[in-house]
């Protein structure tokens, strides 16, 4: 075998491995929980899909310099979200998850000395 086939092999290995560190956090399992109560949850699923269509509207509408009835639905669902309960639990592990994975690409970027994060970015594309 060649050396960079054993690199690639090695670094493989190493990413499986933080992976599976990541999964086993408490942080990461919460957010599974919630993630799956969420989808078990028909009411959720339909408020955010009505959040997601009023987003549209309202983006539209805003970008013709239209009207604020768009905004104003758009407001509503907004309340609605924040005070369901399974959107609420779903939302805060969210952010709990994504903090915790901010703080690991701080803490790896560091030690390694180049941007974690963005060395993890599909090539190519504009995103």
């Amino acid at each position: 075998m060649s050396t960079s086939t054993d690199t690639t092999q090695g670094i493989q290995a190493a990413a499986r491995k933080f992976a599976e560190a990541v999964a086993h956090t408490k942080t990461y399992k919460e957010f599974e929980q919630a993630n799956d109560a969420m989808e078990q949850d028909k009411e959720a699923k339909d408020l955010l899909s009505q959040f997601e269509v009023a987003q549209q509207m309202a983006q539209m509408s805003a970008s013709w310099g239209g009207e604020s009835q768009n905004e104003q639905n758009l407001a509503a669902l907004q309340d609605k979200i924040a005070g369901h309960a399974t959107l609420s639990r779903y939302f805060k592990a969210q952010e709990s998850l994504v903090g915790e994975l901010k703080q690991l690409d701080e803490y790896m970027t560091t030690r390694l000395g180049f941007d974690f994060a963005e060395m993890t970015k599909p090539a190519g594309g504009c995103c």
